[in-house]
């Protein structure tokens, strides 16, 4: 039902959702545990049944005050790192007692190659996060030209599949 209900899923085939929920297992978390820490292995993707979380995205500038968003019922986050196959780009963390469906990254590969759709789905629902670098890093991307007609999906492929190097 919380599937459903979220504009990312509105358009998503019933079988697809169907097929999606009988993976999913439930996890609870209280308030301040760390539902995904910046820069581990992505194992997971998270769908918020109950309570709120806030996510954490590091800035690109040095000492610049990381941005928050808070999450509440029927939103989803960790599909970041499980579809581009990265580290996780946040921090999440509970800020109230929540409930979770949650589904592994095998089991969610295992459904991408029974429904492709839905990678396209997701993807292109990330192109629309507010993040403020997410612009700058799809401006630069087009300006090679080999990229210059890419669509959005596309440049997050790129965006998303990039690694962040630290020496």
């Amino acid at each position: 039902d919380i599937l459903e209900k979220h504009k990312v899923f509105a358009e998503v085939d019933r079988g697809i959702i169907t097929n999606l929920v009988l993976r999913l297992d439930t996890k609870v978390f209280s308030p301040e545990d760390e539902l995904i820490k910046l820069s581990t292995q992505s194992e997971e993707i998270f769908f918020l049944g109950r309570g709120r979380v806030v996510v954490i995205v590091p800035t690109i500038a040095f000492g610049d005050k990381p941005q928050e968003k808070t999450l509440e019922m029927g939103e989803f986050f960790g599909e970041i790192g499980v579809l581009m196959e990265a580290k996780r780009t946040a921090t999440v963390k509970a800020l109230t007692f929540c409930t979770t469906a949650s589904i592994n990254k095998e089991n969610f590969t295992d459904l991408l190659d029974i429904h492709p759709s839905l990678y396209y789905t997701l993807l292109q629902s990330m192109g629309r996060y507010e993040d403020i670098w997410i612009p700058h890093a799809q401006q630069l991307i087009k300006s090679i030209p080999y990229f210059v007609g890419l669509r959005l999906f596309e440049t997050m492929a790129i965006m998303f599949s990039c690694v962040k190097k630290q020496y």
